[in-house]
């Protein structure tokens, strides 16, 4: 994953090349995991696109996804891209997997980006029990990080100004 973190589109090419040639479950992990730590916007939208093709399996979602939350510009592209692939993202993790994608947007701290999130998973058709369930819980607890954004940051800022 520290490979990844260069952003250079000869490390993504190699993890790629070597995710083709590996069936042991384990390397596939770590592959996915690192495609998904590519935080150069192009890069990650390539490696996203990858779960929608054959050479990943529906069961490495969750992989791939674990660290692209974690990034600010990260966290925009992944919202991006299940706003146009979450059809196709449904169809090939199912619904049951697809019902808990919100909570990978769970550090978005302000109300513009948590708006966008209810937009895209509350489009026609996209809409279900358990995916109603699971973005009502992922918005409360956006909510309170907005809220407590909005009380700690002026309190921290208080504090440090006071200090010096």
């Amino acid at each position: 994953m520290a490979a990844a973190r260069t952003n250079d589109e000869s490390v993504f090419t190699a993890l790629v090349s070597t995710l083709s040639d590996t069936t042991i479950p384990a390397e596939r992990e770590i592959l996915v995991n690192a495609l998904g730590s590519f935080t150069h916007p192009e890069l990650l939208s390539k490696a996203l696109d990858l779960y929608l093709s054959p050479l990943l399996r529906s069961q490495e979602l969750g992989a791939l996804l674990r660290h692209t939350r974690r990034y600010g510009a990260s966290l925009d592209v992944l919202i991006a891209w299940l706003d146009v692939s979450y059809e196709r993202v449904q169809e090939k993790a199912g619904p049951e997997e697809a019902a808990l994608l919100p909570w990978v947007a769970i550090d978005i701290c302000d109300a513009e980006s948590r708006d966008l999130l209810i937009k895209i998973f509350s489009r026609s058709g996209r809409r279900t029990e358990a995916l109603d369930i699971h973005l009502h819980r992922v918005v409360e607890q956006i909510n309170d990080q907005i809220d407590w954004r909005e009380v700690l940051i002026p309190e921290i800022r208080s504090y440090f100004e006071n200090k010096t």
